[in-house]
């Protein structure tokens, strides 16, 4: 018979265990799961925090005059939505954010409650900026662990749960930095269209030397048949006037030509492609159409290089210290 209880008490024992390391895998799980999740969001934060001072509209006189220009509503939705995102989630504001479709709503509610929305944010903004409250750096996110379902009493367990970080804010830091990368790696965002500026640069002299990304669309030496669109790089060497240079659209330049080149037409400078054969730097002209500034990899869209966009950076940040 006491045999018979030291046998019960040891299988008691042993189905605490288990219970209790069964406990803590699901609560691992449960962390992981919540700390991919803020990761996620974190890295979202980021982007739109860098994408903060190439795009975001300052004065709510630009953002009508925006808006009064883009030709469709979903776009006019899409631009406010970007606006808004700029600071509720790059500056972490979190309580500007809103629901960009109400059901009842006709897009044109929508867009008017947005714009008055945006318009409230900006006074915000400008409020917090003179207080100098604005960001530096994207803010992480902020969390706290949730503890499992709780059946009956506390345990000791879930109460140390419900009252830990989920991390520390370097753990955090580093898993929203890997999420970034993923995200970029996988195409689900693009670093480099989303810092670029909202309106394409004027197609004159001030371009010269400037740094530009064309999307071509190459066909794949994988299947000799799908085309896969290729961000290259480009050096604007010269921008024709419309009365003095000579030259035709995609063609070499040539000191024999004799058409007169549009203004606005770039000669441009291509870096050699050693996968072509290319040894030296081809130079053609082109007609960049500003409708495909900054385009989401349609044939010829155009940007500015990466290195172009530091340097631009770079400049505005010199002008605004010598200006204060």
């Amino acid at each position: 018979m006491r045999n018979l209880r030291e046998q019960a008490r040891l299988w008691e024992r042993a189905d605490r265990v288990e219970q209790a390391e069964y406990r803590d895998f699901k609560r691992q799980q449960r962390l992981q799961e919540q700390l991919a999740t803020l990761a996620e969001r974190g890295a979202i934060q980021v982007e739109r925090f860098n994408a903060y001072p190439a795009r975001a509209q300052k004065s709510y006189l630009a953002i009508e005059r925006y808006v009064a220009a883009t030709p469709t509503a979903i776009s006019k939705i899409s631009f406010l939505r970007e606006q808004i995102e700029l600071r509720a989630l790059g500056f972490g504001w979190s309580e500007w954010t809103t629901t960009w479709r109400k059901g009842d709503e006709t897009v044109e509610e929508s867009i008017t409650r947005l714009q008055a929305h945006l318009k409230e944010l900006l006074l915000v903004e400008k409020e917090r900026e003179l207080q100098g409250e604005i960001p530096t750096e994207a803010p992480l996110p902020e969390f706290k662990a949730k503890s499992l379902k709780q059946l009956g009493q506390a345990t000791a367990d879930s109460i140390e749960l419900a009252q830990s970080a989920l991390c520390s804010p370097e753990q955090l830091a580093a898993a929203i930095e890997r999420e970034f990368e993923r995200r970029e790696a996988a195409g689900f965002s693009d670093s480099v269209q989303a810092t670029q500026p909202l309106k394409p640069p004027a197609l004159d002299a001030d371009l010269v030397g400037a740094q530009l990304e064309v999307c071509w669309h190459y066909v794949s030496t994988e299947d000799n048949k799908t085309k896969v669109p290729i961000w290259c790089p480009a050096k604007v060497t010269r921008v024709a006037d419309g009365t003095t240079d000579k030259g035709r659209n995609s063609q070499p330049f040539s000191t024999a030509a004799r058409a007169l080149a549009p203004r606005g037409m770039l000669l441009l400078e291509w870096e050699p492609d050693p996968d072509r054969g290319e040894t030296e730097p081809t130079v053609c002209w082109y007609l960049l159409d500003p409708q495909k500034w900054n385009a989401d990899s349609a044939h010829r869209a155009w940007r500015f290089h990466p290195a172009e966009l530091v340097k631009r950076a770079s400049n505005a940040r010199k002008n605004r210290s010598q200006e204060s």
